[in-house]
């Protein structure tokens, strides 16, 4: 989900800026701004001094400083550029307009108008800016509600409240939520990470807030279709489900239920081995299998069980978008290929955006039958395609790493214990002296160099330690450390 949509341009820039200058080492000069940003001097100029008046006296964890011809990014505290951009992202008036249309009320442009003091002129642009993030989702927002299928605003909603609430790092006591998770893990015999209590936490927020209209929902789902969820499943939802409130508890409705053990299985609850890809695995499987014959392989084993059969599958809609996420993934792991296939020289880098669409494609064309919607053909692909970079990652790729110190000092004695120490166990990492006219992934310096083409990253590290430097640093290593296939997936 691509939240820039929801800043106006001149925010939009700003933070653009800022990342930029982030990932950067904190350092560009204006005529590189320029060249990559497309402005002119006079913009980049007044987006510095926009950008310090916003920030100015308010105790922020950042601020932008133009030197001559250059502009630094000076970092107060901890700092996180992903932060920013949240918080930006909530003071917009695009994302005051999303929240309002969570509850599902009936208002029309007036309301909003009023609420925020804007104009009809200032609204219709909002809403223009909203449907091109909706678009992903295939929704839209229309006469002030947002039109599509039910369950896909559920997702579009919980997607946004996730990456713009920062749930990662919530320290809230839950409550009635709580106590529905805690029935989950009784029933289902497992202990889930702070992690999944966040998501099933904020996934009952959007539902309570989402059931004002549930009489829509039986004209497309019917009783007969709980059949098509294991009865063993469906009973521990409701249980769980039932604690959440007192008044739903002997009517909580198909779609609810389905629609809550979807989200489950995306979150990945359930034991791998539970699902049907563990059968496909385990009696299909060949040595010989290429990843590009998966796909025939998976719906000719799907078919051949009657999973496609309309009679006794009505709600394949939900089912294929849970199943087939976890089927795919799972398939690759029992099987090896998550650590062996790059062996085998196969050159998935060229092909995993072809295969992963023509997965969306046959998935999208059977869940179409019984759903007029289903969730976005990108989503699918975006999918299968962190599946396959997956595997890709898995190279056990050799990495060089060349420091460049010019200067003796404890500062510099610091950032090199960072790198030896977070490398001490992993021999596919080479640490050693910057020679010139060799190739490295990464080069660790403490002044300006000229950039060598063969050189894949620089870092410049400061003459002080601070934690926006070491935290910058940390994260590169361990970008590389992933790279390895050492660290832990």
């Amino acid at each position: 989900m691509d939240i820039h949509h929801l800043l106006d341009k001149s925010t939009a820039l700003q933070v653009s800026m800022v990342e930029y200058l982030y990932h950067e080492g904190g350092r560009a000069s204006i005529n590189e701004l320029m060249a990559v940003f497309q402005l002119s001097l006079p913009t980049i100029q007044e987006l510095v001094e926009t950008f310090q008046l916003s920030y100015e006296d308010k105790n922020e964890l950042i601020c932008i400083v133009q030197n001559e011809s250059t502009v630094v990014l000076e970092t107060m505290q901890y700092f996180d550029s992903k932060r920013l951009l949240r918080e930006q992202v909530r003071k917009s008036l695009a994302y005051r307009l999303l929240l309002e249309h969570l509850e599902d009320s009936d208002r029309d442009i007036y309301h909003f108008t009023f609420k925020f003091q804007i104009s009809e002129e200032q609204y219709v642009e909002e809403v223009s800016r909203l449907n091109r993030l909706l678009t992903e989702f295939e929704l839209s927002l229309e006469n002030g509600q947002i039109v599509g299928d039910e369950l896909q605003i559920r997702y579009f909603f919980f997607q946004l409240l996730w990456v713009t609430q920062s749930y990662e790092n919530s320290v809230t006591e839950l409550t009635t939520e709580q106590m529905v998770i805690r029935q989950l893990e009784k029933t289902f015999q497992r202990s889930f990470s702070t992690e999944v209590h966040q998501k099933i936490a904020l996934y009952l927020e959007i539902f309570s807030k989402r059931r004002k209209k549930r009489g829509i929902f039986y004209a497309e789902i019917t009783p007969e279709e709980e059949a098509t969820i294991s009865p063993e499943v469906l009973k521990l939802i409701k249980e769980a489900l039932a604690i959440y409130s007192e008044r739903y508890a002997l009517t909580i409705e198909t779609f609810e239920l389905k629609s809550f053990y979807f989200f489950l299985c995306t979150i990945n609850i359930f034991s791998s081995r539970d699902d049907i890809s563990y059968l496909i695995y385990e009696q299909n499987y060949e040595e010989a299998t290429l990843i590009d014959q998966m796909n025939d392989l998976v719906f000719t084993y799907l078919r051949k069980h009657g999973f496609f059969d309309q009679e006794s599958n009505r709600a394949l809609w939900m089912e294929v978008t849970s199943l087939m996420f976890s089927l795919h993934f799972n398939v690759l792991k029992y099987s090896g290929w998550i650590e062996g296939y790059d062996a085998e020289n196969h050159q998935i880098t060229t092909e995993f955006d072809a295969h992963a669409r023509a997965i969306a494609k046959e998935v999208r064309l059977f869940a179409a039958i019984f759903r007029k919607n289903v969730l976005p053909e990108q989503v699918f692909i975006d999918g299968y395609k962190n599946v396959l970079l997956l595997i890709q990652k898995r190279k056990n790729k050799k990495i060089k790493i060349g420091i460049s110190f010019t200067r003796e000092s404890e500062s510099n004695q610091t950032f090199e214990g960072i790198v030896s120490s977070f490398f001490q166990e992993n021999e596919a990492v080479e640490i050693g002296a910057y020679l010139a006219d060799h190739s490295y992934d990464l080069v660790i310096n403490d002044h300006v160099m000229p950039k060598d083409p063969i050189v894949d990253r620089y870092i410049t590290v400061p003459e002080i330690p601070t934690e926006f430097s070491i935290n910058e640093l940390t994260k590169l290593l361990q970008e590389l450390a992933d790279q390895t296939g050492v660290s832990r997936l």
